[in-house]
């Protein structure tokens, strides 16, 4: 597909596509993949508050919901932890220290990342900064 369009890489968000990671290496076994993680607790709890969970009847309490998305939190990231294609990052990492683990992401790739480069991904006029509930905004909206 990134050949098709003219393109080295293939860039994807969706955090559910983190469940289909084996589908993708079957296809395309050296696919490289960048997962990054946030706290299973921060997870869960905004999860709740936005109304995305939606566990099995059992789990009716809140604090059954919370423990049904931290139990998934768990699960799915263990799963491919120790894959040599996957480059696993806690978010709260790469907030500490941005610079290495961008270098050490371009590492994970394959590719280049200059000094030149770091400067342009940290500049502040360069990012988009949303509000704290966009999620919810979002959802909202849908």
């Amino acid at each position: 597909m990134a050949d098709k369009a003219g393109k080295r890489y293939i860039v994807d968000s969706t955090p559910a596509n983190v469940g289909y990671i084996k589908e993708i290496l079957h296809v395309a076994p050296n696919a490289k993949f960048i997962w990054m993680v946030r706290d299973g607790r921060d997870v869960s709890l905004s999860q709740e508050r936005l109304g995305w969970v939606n566990p099995p009847p059992p789990f009716t309490s809140k604090s059954d919901r919370l423990s049904y998305t931290l139990m998934n939190w768990t699960k799915v990231n263990n799963k491919y932890r120790e894959n040599k294609n996957v480059y696993l990052l806690r978010y709260e990492d790469f907030l500490s220290s941005p610079e290495s683990h961008l270098k050490k992401m371009a590492l994970h790739l394959g590719t280049n990342f200059d000094d030149y480069d770091l400067e342009t991904v940290l500049n502040p006029e360069n990012l988009i900064v949303l509000s704290e509930n966009w999620a919810l905004t979002i959802t909202i909206q849908l």
